[in-house]
């Protein structure tokens, strides 16, 4: 996942699938919205809040989350027509980016003092679900590493600093966690 100023919240996924079949009769296709993309729910830069260690980032530009799940999804076999289930080879690995103006030394030190913090970021929609309920995105990383850099100089202006951060499970909570609430219904 990913957002910057003036963007809509994108996410990127990648399938794996081991067959196809084209037998099957086209069904009518049925979409929750049917009256265009004006009606869609979108997640703007402006309704996103990051926080570390639980206190909001008011400096942020760029925000990136990725997950590697560790899997081997290249199992082919002589004989065999239909690639084998993946399976686990390799660690889980959860990173990120966080891009922001610099403004004091407490992220560098974070890197520096090699401590860990929680990062958090939440997108707000704009329509309510109900009353002052808001559809929301939410990403929750209880203990992240950063492996940052140290911020440089390049001349006159804003200086920028990327926070590049890992998630690390600290023995209770999952490294991640994404909870999302939308107007959505199963029919």
């Amino acid at each position: 996942m990913s957002n910057a100023v003036d963007e809509i919240l994108k996410a990127e996924f990648d399938v794996v699938g081991q067959d196809e079949t084209t037998s099957q009769s086209l069904a009518a296709a049925s979409y929750p919205i049917t009256s265009g993309a004006a009606s869609y729910e979108y997640l703007y830069w402006t309704g996103g809040t990051i926080k570390v260690a639980g206190s909001t980032v008011g400096v942020v530009t760029d925000f990136s989350v990725e997950v590697k799940n560790g899997l081997k999804d290249d199992r082919y076999f002589l004989g065999g027509a239909t690639m084998s289930e993946p399976i686990i080879a390799d660690m889980v690995e959860i990173t990120g980016k966080i891009t922001v103006e610099f403004s004091g030394l407490t992220a560098y030190q974070r890197f520096t003092q090699n401590t860990t913090a929680s990062v958090n970021a939440k997108w707000l929609g704009q329509t309510a679900i109900e009353s002052t309920t808001m559809p929301y995105l939410e990403v929750n990383i209880p203990t992240a590493r950063f492996d940052g850099e140290t911020p440089t100089v390049q001349g006159p202006g804003v200086i920028t600093h990327d926070l590049n951060f890992k998630a690390l499970y600290d023995g209770t909570n999952g490294p991640i966690n994404i909870d999302y609430l939308t107007s959505d219904t199963a029919s």
